[in-house]
């Protein structure tokens, strides 16, 4: 008898549209997932005083949830009006050193029960901060817990390239990768919430994946119990305004390693930012 290949090759076809299928599914499936509405409020949030009493009264109905889910956190340099409804306040230091000079002189916020920590490589952190964060990372959370505070830890990423620094980045080396390896993540261990600088890499998904993963692990293996955010902006440094697309691309990269998000904005771009939350709500 006389051997086809009409049954293997319509076996082989019928083989090959089910796969076809299946991944056609698997995409639509995928894009889904990835425009997926994402409740505002099962997210913790950190915002600056100004930019959430603007963007408060620019759009009311968006902030509602922000202002009801598990942790909305203001942060403000000194006691300038009553807080709105759902913001815990927290009062922020660029400077150990003006933190020490606060609590000696009891001048913390009345009432506040976070102090947050944001060391850079600019004039308002002194040199000596600038050039060891590590270790004044510590003595804050260490201070701040001895005093009845709970520390929020957000140091910049630029720390890396100070000159003089105790670690910082190597030649051939990414300044995320130094700032793991340098082990500032890992002081999440001295502090209740460690807030991730990412803004600069939003438009920059892989780096900003990496990033955030590499970042978040170091710090929930020093701390399991931190709460972990990164920062967004509609005006990162080092690059131009960014959309509310790629605002909510960025949000949707970091957010399955991160429990909450830090929203940096201004006046001019709050627009921006409030489209950016509703694209990311799905609405």
């Amino acid at each position: 008898m006389q051997w086809s290949w009409r049954g293997p090759l319509l076996v082989a076809a019928a083989l090959l549209t089910a796969l076809l299928t299946i991944g056609l599914w698997l995409l639509v499936r995928t894009a889904h997932s990835v425009n997926k509405p994402i409740s505002l409020g099962g997210v913790n949030w950190i915002l600056y005083r100004e930019d959430l009493i603007r963007m408060q009264a620019a759009d009311p109905a968006v902030f509602q949830p922000i202002l009801s889910g598990p942790s909305t956190f203001m942060l403000e340099h000194s006691a300038t009006g009553k807080a709105p409804a759902g913001a815990e306040p927290a009062e922020l230091f660029f400077s150990y050193a003006d933190f020490q000079a606060a609590l000696q002189n009891n001048s913390i916020i009345p009432g506040v029960k976070y102090v947050a920590y944001d060391p850079e490589d600019w004039p308002a952190t002194p040199t000596q901060e600038q050039q060891d964060p590590r270790h004044y990372l510590q003595l804050f959370g260490q201070a701040a817990q001895s005093n009845g505070y709970q520390a929020i830890l957000i140091p910049g990423r630029d720390l890396m390239q100070v000159p003089g620094a105790v670690c910082g980045q190597q030649k051939g080396e990414t300044v995320s990768a130094a700032y793991v390896r340098c082990g500032l993540p890992a002081t999440a261990a001295y502090g209740s919430v460690y807030v991730i600088q990412a803004a600069s890499l939003e438009t920059d998904l892989p780096s900003l994946k990496q990033l955030v993963q590499s970042s978040a692990a170091a710090a929930r293996a020093a701390n399991p119990a931190v709460t972990i955010f990164a920062t967004l902006s509609t005006t990162p440094p080092g690059g131009g305004p960014t959309s509310a697309t790629a605002l909510n691309k960025a949000a949707r990269t970091i957010l399955p390693y991160v429990q909450g998000l830090e929203l940096n904005s201004t006046a001019a771009t709050d627009s921006r930012m409030i489209a950016f939350l509703h694209d990311l709500a799905g609405q």
